[in-house]
């Protein structure tokens, strides 16, 4: 891990290596604005890639590696609402990697057992679709999720109710400052 400080002083040698006199006067505010914005950039390039498919040039393997400091898992508890269930974010989240719900259907020969699934993205309008229309009730099988507003959405179908929602998720790497000389996560 670096330091805020390191970061300056090797932009400090590469401004000073191509001789460039429109850079020398930048206060170190600036520095930390620029380290910081480059510090999303290179992770939403690790994390959805730089390529027209969405796909790092690295493949996923170094992309999460490069990214594990940022990585955490929550639980969450959901509050339901219909059949649409809620819970609010953590407070250091950024982007999203996975979300699994823990459930238990009143139907089928599931009936009973709590299961660990996989939640599908859906849009907000599928997700309102979703609560009361029977002609999509394969389609609801699977809950469906949506980050909206500082919360996770997640719906599913009348005879399924969510317990809790595991959401895999990045959170906000540490800012650069140099005041307080902070050390980066990345």
């Amino acid at each position: 891990m670096t330091t805020t400080l390191e970061f300056h002083e090797k932009i400090a040698l590469l401004l000073d290596s191509v001789n460039s006199l429109t850079y020398s006067y930048l206060e170190p505010q600036e520095y930390d604005k620029w380290l910081n914005y480059a510090n999303i950039r290179v992770l939403k390039q690790r994390l959805f890639g730089t390529t027209p498919d969405g796909v790092a040039y690295d493949r996923e393997v170094k992309r999460v590696d490069d990214v594990q400091p940022l990585l955490r898992l929550a639980n969450l508890a959901a509050t339901v609402s219909s059949t649409r269930y809620q819970a609010a974010l953590p407070t250091d989240y950024m982007f999203n990697v996975e979300v699994y719900c823990n459930i238990v259907r009143t139907e089928d020969p599931y009936k009973g057992q709590a299961q660990r699934v996989s939640v599908d993205f859906g849009t907000l309008d599928s997700l309102r679709g979703i609560v009361g229309n029977r002609v999509n009730e394969l389609y609801q099988r699977k809950p469906l999720y949506n980050i909206y507003n500082g919360y996770v959405y997640i719906a599913v179908d009348e005879n399924t109710t969510v317990n809790t929602i595991e959401l895999r998720y990045i959170k906000q790497p540490i800012a650069f400052n140099l005041t307080t000389n902070t050390i980066t996560d990345l």
